[in-house]
């Protein structure tokens, strides 16, 4: 089964859940180091790659920085992940990213699981499927969904020269700040259609459609004078 673990760079047990799942037989997205994604980066994002006094940010600053190119692809990796996971593991202790994954997840209709650390209540836990307090807890509630799972389809890695020519158009880190934040869901989803469609001319044509909707929706951002 295809999982996607979600902790903190903090929580000192998230390299053994990872690796006892892999054991089980698991496939497993490990943010810390992550295979999927633009870029292929094979080291986690952290905020300090963009400034390593990031933690003095004000508002405006950590807005801006979601538009850097580190930020995007960082993001853009992590969420090719949560698209192709089959269900999704909470490694407590964690905090705000882990837990929207989750939460994206659950609104995904994907299988939730919470491996707690603590009794330390949460009222909206009760939207996970399974809360777990033990790694052996997280194996079994997997079984159960894995058993009535069919063989994982194979996830095209493109080196394909058609593809790239066209994904070069989706970079936004050029563009001001208002343009970026809608160039940028664009550039997201045709990273994952490289990943997640076999090669071939049906992939170009639907990354050429894209990219003539991204194109649209910048021009109508600078119709508007940017208030759109």
């Amino acid at each position: 089964m295809k999982v996607y673990v979600a902790s903190s760079w903090r929580n000192d047990d998230q390299p053994q859940v990872v690796s006892t799942l892999r054991r089980a037989g698991h496939e497993v997205y490990d943010f810390r180091n992550p295979s999927m994604g633009p870029g292929d980066r094979g080291q986690g994002f952290h905020w300090s790659d963009i400034d390593p006094e990031w933690k003095e940010w004000t508002p405006s600053q950590f807005r801006a920085a979601l538009g850097h190119e580190v930020a995007v692809d960082g993001f853009a990796s992590d969420l090719c992940g949560m698209e192709w996971a089959d269900a999704f593991v909470l490694v407590m202790p964690c905090g705000r990213s882990a837990h929207l994954e989750l939460g994206w997840a659950i609104g995904a209709g994907k299988p939730a699981i919470i491996l707690l650390s603590d009794g330390e209540p949460e009222l909206m836990y009760g939207l996970a499927d399974h809360l777990c307090v033990s790694l052996a807890g997280v194996l079994g509630a997997l079984q159960t969904y894995s058993d009535g799972l069919p063989g994982p389809p194979v996830v095209a890695r493109h080196n394909n020269d058609a593809v790239a020519h066209v994904l070069q158009f989706f970079e936004y880190a050029h563009l001001p700040l208002h343009l970026q934040e809608i160039s940028k869901a664009f550039h997201v989803h045709a990273h994952w259609l490289a990943r997640a469609v076999p090669a071939g001319p049906e992939l170009t044509v639907a990354l050429r459609k894209l990219l003539e909707a991204k194109d649209a929706a910048v021009r109508a951002n600078l119709a508007s004078g940017g208030k759109g």
